[in-house]
Formats: structure tokens, C-alpha cells, sequence
């Protein structure tokens, strides 16, 4: 509210309630300065829908601080509603881009637009079965995935005459404590089978393919 219109929100609240009124010009000057202070950034017309709310509810007579307290909260709750758009100033041009983004944020605080909440994106619902589907499934053999591999390795595959598990296995594995042979698993050193097959039997691999 400006300084003007505050004696005018005073006067008009007073003839409902009389306990706001002042008898002499001081106490009245001390009056319209607190709440001049108090109500700086809440816009007029909320603080006359303000005074009405208050008495809806409450015999106490009204003070800035109400008025002040319940505009900084619903422009709390406007504000925690909204999502901000994308500014249609050129976001290089950083003073306006800003200036727009928070012009925006005003006129959502203030009641002038309504929030923008952000849009959840429309989809077909997903049943619980089709999300489980996939639990416990075995990861794909070399056959399944063979469509996907690069015609080298497809080749060099075929000529091994490697069926099923990884491409690597088609090598036997040089570390000492596994040895394992070609188209075997790799293994531990206290002999466990291995799901995947040593580094080193993988780089062998490579460089063999390679050559």
C-alpha cells in the first residue's frame, strides 16, 4: 500500500470498529505511521479483503500485523504452487531475463495470475505385473545378444566355434591361478566358478581379435 491509502483503510475499518479510532492528531500521525510501515508491501485491495476475513472469525480488534502476516503467507502458499516458466526474454540478456522471472513471481504473489504448477506429463498406467516382469530374469546368452555384436566379433566368434557366454571365453584366461580353458568359466583361486571372466582373459581377447 502507498502512504495515501493507508488513513483511508483506517477510516473505513473504524466505522465497523470503533477501537481503532484516535482522539487527538498524534496519536492518530503515530497510528497511520506504523501501519504505513507495516503494510508497505501488501497490496491494497488484499488488505481490505484481509480486514474482512479477520472479523469473519475474530471479536479482536485488527492490527497491521495481522494483515501483514496473513498477505506473507498466502503469497507463501501462491508461490509454492507455481513453477516458473521459461522467461520469453533472450536468457542472454540476463537483466531482462531476470526482470521477467520475477515480474512473473509478483503477479503470482499478488494474486494477479493464478500459480502454474507443472504439468505431469500424461501416460497409459503401468500394472504391477509388467513392472515385476523383468525381476529374477537371467541376463541374455552370447545367442541372444549375438544380433547386437559387431560383424568382427560375430565372425571371429563363428570361426572359434564358440556357442553361448561371452566372446572372451573363446580364449583360455592367462592368470596363473585360473587357467581356465577355451569356452570354460573362469575360476577362483580356491577353484569357485566366476559369472564374469578375468581382465586379462578379456584383454587377450582383444588383442587377439585385434591382430
Amino acid at each position: 500500500m502507498i502512504p495515501a491509502e493507508v488513513p483511508q483503510l483506517i477510516a473505513k475499518i473504524a466505522l465497523a470498529d470503533p477501537r481503532l479510532r484516535r482522539d487527538s492528531t498524534p496519536e492518530r500521525v503515530a497510528q497511520v505511521d506504523l501501519w504505513v510501515q507495516a503494510l508497505a508491501d501488501v497490496p491494497a485491495d488484499y488488505a481490505y479483503r484481509a480486514v474482512g476475513a479477520h472479523y469473519r472469525v475474530s471479536q479482536w480488534p485488527i492490527t497491521p500485523a495481522d494483515i501483514a502476516t496473513r498477505w506473507a503467507q498466502d503469497a507463501k502458499d501462491r508461490l509454492g504452487r507455481h513453477t516458473d516458466p521459461i522467461p520469453a526474454a533472450d536468457p542472454d540478456d540476463d537483466s531482462r531475463w531476470r526482470a521477467e522471472l520475477a515480474a512473473t513471481r509478483r503477479a503470482v504473489a499478488t494474486g494477479q495470475v493464478e500459480p502454474a504448477p507443472h504439468a505431469l506429463a500424461a501416460g497409459r498406467p503401468i500394472a504391477a505385473a509388467e513392472l515385476t516382469a523383468g525381476i529374477g530374469r537371467t541376463i541374455p546368452t552370447r545367442n541372444q545378444a549375438e544380433p547386437y555384436l559387431p560383424e568382427a566379433i560375430r565372425t571371429a566368434l563363428a570361426q572359434a566355434g564358440v556357442r553361448g557366454g561371452p566372446p572372451e571365453r573363446s580364449v583360455p584366461c592367462p592368470v596363473p591361478t585360473c587357467l581356465a580353458r577355451p569356452n570354460a568359466r573362469c575360476t577362483s583361486p580356491s577353484g569357485r566358478r566366476l559369472a564374469d571372466s578375468h581382465p586379462s582373459r578379456v584383454d587377450r581377447y582383444l588383442v587377439q581379435t585385434a591382430a
